[in-house]
């Protein structure tokens, strides 16, 4: 209750100073939005999906460590999700556009220092565990003289 006080009282200061109209405010914004309607499209289609309820305690071996069956099941209900997407819509990789991206390190997390644990933006989605739509992005980037 107290953080959603505090971002409240942020909120209303930042309304005052007129930074609703900043162009990075807005951009930010955007990439937040983004980032919770993904997660919340997630979290109820992999809700919808687990009707089945699964055991706990009950673990499959996968790349080096352990997952519990219900995580095992989201992986595997994710890469059929995702497969069946990308059969669905057309995917193609603008090979000019690609080829001038710059891409920073992702498997660091970048903390604000005046907010303590808080993301200056969204973690990257760790698509790990998911051979189907592995085999599709490298199909993609094969195709599209990317590997």
């Amino acid at each position: 209750m107290l953080l959603a006080l505090e971002y409240e009282a942020i909120f209303q200061l930042a309304k005052k100073a007129g930074y609703q109209n900043n162009e990075q405010v807005l951009k930010n914004t955007k990439i937040w939005e983004t980032h919770y309607r993904a997660n919340n499209h997630r979290y109820q289609t992999i809700n919808n999906a687990e009707l089945m309820i699964l055991p706990n305690d009950s673990t499959k071996y996968n790349y080096s460590f352990q997952l519990t069956a219900k995580q095992q099941f989201r992986l595997d209900y994710f890469d059929t999700y995702l497969s069946s997407l990308a059969e669905k819509y057309s995917i193609k990789i603008n090979q000019s556009k690609f080829n001038i991206l710059k891409l920073n390190k992702t498997d660091m997390v970048v903390m604000k220092t005046h907010f303590a644990h808080r993301l200056v933006m969204p973690l990257t989605e760790p698509l790990d565990g998911l051979p189907q739509w592995r085999r599709i992005m490298h199909s993609l980037f094969k195709k599209s003289g990317l590997t």
